[in-house]
């Protein structure tokens, strides 16, 4: 696509400096940073000749019905950069011209055997005849120039524009608040994000006849309306760029065949993807809803099941009672029974007593031991009954039971649902608040923002500033000095020191000379005695050949002991006895 190229200057006034080391090319060129700056710079940026190019193809359905007829096929790229959109031109038939400044741009274009020359785009349009060309395009040059130039632009393109001519002008979208507040200004020569709003009014208000906003470059993914959308989406996934394309007003017929590409929506806004994310949310949240009313339901359908239950306890304990009455009743057949069998037996006593002579005495046995075994059977059918009935009570009980653990259960469920609900209504509250906050935030720092750059601008673009620096320099320099003299002359003094010792040491004749005169102040003949000292421990002793062993031997006009064959052990050993010598004579 188009490289970040040029700004727009009225007349013909010389270049002036511009945020350092840029410089403004006369009217419509490239702010150049350095050679080939901007061939780099979109080379690493701006995407590979590849993907501008199939990214271009969207304008293919305003440009082809250019080609019928018998009118102008020529076009203008203003700003033609590395010529992505030239060889487009070209492919299909139309005469294009490239017109950019920033000689690495060109060069790119030169090489692909491109039509492009150096100018800068008003002075190219004003040498143009009324109604020559069929397109004017100028992909990311109208955020790199002032607004006044810009309105120039939009006029110069809209008279060398023949009837039914189109304006393609492509710029970052600001309405992508990523872009808006950080990508937008990773290019050093832009401007100022440019609105949509703004530009399509500038080219209604010039006479184009109708224009056409497309936001463009958009994630593939979120063109499809049920893709989720999260708050990051919202904030950097809107359209990064969109283009305003203007059409120059032609006769019915032949602006028909435009009306498909102009009735066509184009990209994602930030109202629309906003509202994608507030549906997707309010969706969660009336999931959550479903699932804390369908979890109530589950706890209303435990509740009839407990009253089922407990409907059916009550049944059975009412047969229960049932069953006890029935035994009560069975226990009072079978004791009237007995009781009449007792009657019974006892006239059959008498009857035998009374016929004991002639009944025999097998007869009456038998028919006693019939009478028992009646009797005792009866007693165990009751008693079967009995223990039948007391089982199924205690079976009753424990499903009794277990039906009112099942409903404590449930019950502990829905409190559980409640507080599940409450949470994620909560939850949905705090991330609307964080929501708006954020919003919030963002339009505030985007504004602090360009206070800020305006702010620093202008300080660091004002003579006062550039004629302050050397005072800034020698106050920074005289602080650092007066913040600890004490310890700067201290450090003086003592290089001052270290390099006479040592020219001193080097020259035995000169040491004894200064040991005489310097023995008159004990205290100065010690310190420097002792920086010999510490001096000579600082460095080896070497094998054949030995220094002068320290500073206080040479100042007492004695040759160094052991001179050239002391051991470095023996060596410190007299300095260690001098040391305790010259600390008693102190005394």
């Amino acid at each position: 696509m188009a490289g970040p190229s040029p700004g727009v200057q009225r007349g013909q006034r010389e270049p002036v400096p511009l945020r350092g080391c840029f410089v403004a090319a006369a009217r419509g060129g490239v702010r150049q940073v350095s050679e080939n700056f901007y061939r780099a710079f979109e080379d690493r940026h701006r995407g590979t000749r590849e993907l501008i190019s199939q990214r271009l193809k969207v304008y293919l359905p305003f440009i082809t019905p250019l080609l019928e007829g018998d009118g102008s096929r020529r076009a203008a790229d203003l700003g033609c950069g590395r010529g992505e959109w030239l060889e487009i031109l070209i492919g299909c038939g139309f005469d294009a011209n490239g017109i950019d400044l920033d000689e690495g741009m060109l060069e790119a274009c030169r090489e692909r055997g491109l039509p492009a020359q150096q100018n800068d785009a008003l002075s190219y349009l004003a040498t143009l005849e009324d109604n020559s060309l069929a397109i004017v395009s100028g992909f990311h040059i109208a955020e790199h120039i002032p607004f006044p130039d810009l309105q120039t632009l939009v006029a110069e393109a809209l008279r060398v524009l023949i009837p039914g001519g189109v304006l393609i002008l492509e710029t970052p979208n600001a309405e992508n608040i990523a872009v808006g507040t950080n990508g937008f200004y990773l290019d050093p020569t832009h401007e100022r994000p440019i609105p949509h709003l703004l530009l399509s009014f500038l080219t209604d208000y010039t006479g184009f006849s109708r224009s056409k906003l497309l936001r463009l470059q958009e994630p593939d993914q979120l063109k499809n309306p049920d893709h989720p959308v999260d708050l990051l989406a919202v904030l950097s996934a809107v359209s990064p760029d969109y283009a305003i394309v203007a059409q120059k007003a032609a006769a019915l017929e032949k602006l028909q065949a435009f009306d498909e590409a102009f009735g066509k929506d184009y990209g994602l806004a930030l109202d629309a993807l906003a509202q994608r994310y507030d549906h997707a949310r309010q969706n969660s949240i009336e999931e959550i809803r479903t699932q804390s009313q369908a979890q109530a339901q589950h706890g209303v359908w435990l509740e009839s099941l407990v009253g089922q239950v407990s409907d059916r306890t009550l049944e059975l304990e009412i047969r229960a009672h049932k069953l006890d009455v029935l035994t009560e009743r069975l226990n009072g057949q079978v004791h009237e029974q007995l009781q009449e069998m007792h009657g019974q037996l006892h006239e059959a006593a008498l009857q035998l007593v009374r016929v004991e002579a002639q009944a025999k005495e097998a007869e009456l046995t038998a028919r006693l031991e019939i009478q028992r075994i009646q009797s005792e059977a009866v007693y165990s059918t009751v008693e079967a009954r009995s223990k039948e009935i007391e089982e199924f009570y205690k079976e009753a009980e424990a499903r009794g039971n277990e039906a009112k653990a099942c409903y404590e259960e449930a019950e502990a469920r829905g409190k559980e649902a409640k507080l599940r609900y409450e949470a994620a209504e909560a939850r949905a509250a705090e991330l609307q608040r964080q929501l708006d906050e954020s919003l919030g935030n963002a339009h505030l720092w985007y504004t602090r923002a360009v206070a800020y750059e305006v702010h620093q601008r202008a300080l660091l673009a004002s003579t006062s500033w550039r004629l302050t620096a050397p005072l800034r320099f020698c106050a920074r320099t005289a602080g650092r000095v007066l913040r600890s003299p004490r310890h700067t002359i201290k450090g003086i003094i003592r290089g001052l020191a270290s390099r006479a010792v040592r020219f001193v040491l080097a020259r035995p004749r000169l040491s004894m000379k200064l040991n005489r005169g310097l023995k008159k102040f004990p205290r100065l003949h010690q310190r420097l005695s002792n920086m010999a000292r510490n001096r000579s421990a600082s460095q080896p002793y070497a094998a054949a050949v030995t220094p002068m062993a320290d500073f206080n031997v040479i100042m007492q006009g004695e040759p160094a002991p052991g001179s050239q064959r002391q051991t470095q052990r023996a060596n410190a050993i007299y300095q260690a006895l001098e040391s305790a010598a010259n600390s008693k004579v102190e005394k």
